[in-house]
């Protein structure tokens, strides 16, 4: 498991404006994640928060202040158990730690941040959530403005049947599955194999449904496959409109964004993907790097 490590600050600013958007929130559900900043240092002594796996610090002032009127703006944060009110009380430097295999016992604050991945930090918010710490547990977005963030959820058994109908007849999947029973000598679909991970989700947007089916598989064993596809569903009607092949590697949307008249914003822990052109594209990726291999 990743570890975080986050750097704090108590910078105050005058009240915030009120443009709108949708940001990553960190796994402690009380940092929010404005940019990432490569390299960035702290910019005062450093302390090691060992429950909190975090560090603590002032940001460079190069980098905090075209910030500082987030300081005193209010979020709803949303992803957990249920939306929460939090309200922004200062910026922050985070940065990742990937845990090393034999790093056993204390260690300090200024050895953590020197393992710290060097593009794996971030300029993040300091949110105070209203009720408590606890209240914004598990949160993964942070939504200012009015809202537009929808959280998935699981599709109606009839959904259900038919977007994996869909995805099963797929070019991409069939093409998959030829490869499959190639390798393996095996019967059956590619997605029903042990060890796969087949998601069926449904994301609301006004008059229209969104509707995801992928799965995943292998990484060590004898066959690896990945393939997603999302359909704006209108009445009977299903449209594909983007899909593993154009996108590129592993998405499982958990939350879309309304952009009014627009294609939507979609969202999973980590991946941000736009509508770009006549396609999407991931335009923000926060995850971090692992050189730890699963198998």
């Amino acid at each position: 498991m990743i570890a975080t490590l986050l750097a704090l600050s108590t910078l105050t600013a005058p009240a915030a404006p009120t443009t709108s958007g949708v940001f990553f929130v960190a796994p402690d559900g009380q940092h929010v994640l404005l940019r990432r900043v490569p390299g960035a240092e702290c910019a005062g002594r450093l302390r090691l928060t060992l429950e909190g796996e975090a560090i603590v610090c002032r940001p460079p002032p190069l980098e905090a202040e075209p910030h500082l009127s987030w300081v005193g703006r209010h979020l709803t944060l949303q992803g957990g158990a249920r939306a929460c009110e939090a309200e922004v009380t200062g910026l922050a430097l985070m940065a990742w730690l990937e845990p090393e295999a034999d790093a056993g016992g204390r260690t300090t604050a200024r050895k953590a941040w020197s393992r710290a991945g060097h593009d794996d930090r971030f300029l993040v918010a300091t949110v105070k959530p209203r009720g408590g710490g606890a209240a914004c547990k598990g949160a993964r977005w942070a939504e200012t403005g009015a809202p537009a963030l929808h959280v998935g959820q699981s599709p109606a058994a009839v959904d259900a049947t038919a977007a994996l109908a869909r995805f099963r007849a797929h070019p991409a999947y069939q093409a998959l599955q030829s490869r499959y029973q190639a390798e393996t000598r095996r019967a059956g679909t590619w997605d029903a194999d042990e060890g796969t991970s087949l998601v069926v989700r449904q994301l609301p947007a006004g008059d229209a449904t969104y509707v995801y089916a992928g799965a995943q598989v292998g990484g060590c064993g004898e066959f690896s496959a990945d393939f997603w596809v999302i359909w704006k569903v209108t009445g009977t009607t299903w449209e594909a409109v983007t899909d593993a092949d154009q996108v590129g590697g592993w998405f499982e949307p958990e939350a879309l964004v309304e952009q009014g008249q627009a294609a939507p914003v979609f969202l999973d822990r980590h991946l941000r993907i736009e509508p770009r052109g006549r396609g999407y594209e991931v335009v923000e990726d926060v995850a971090v790097e692992s050189w730890i291999c699963p198998c």
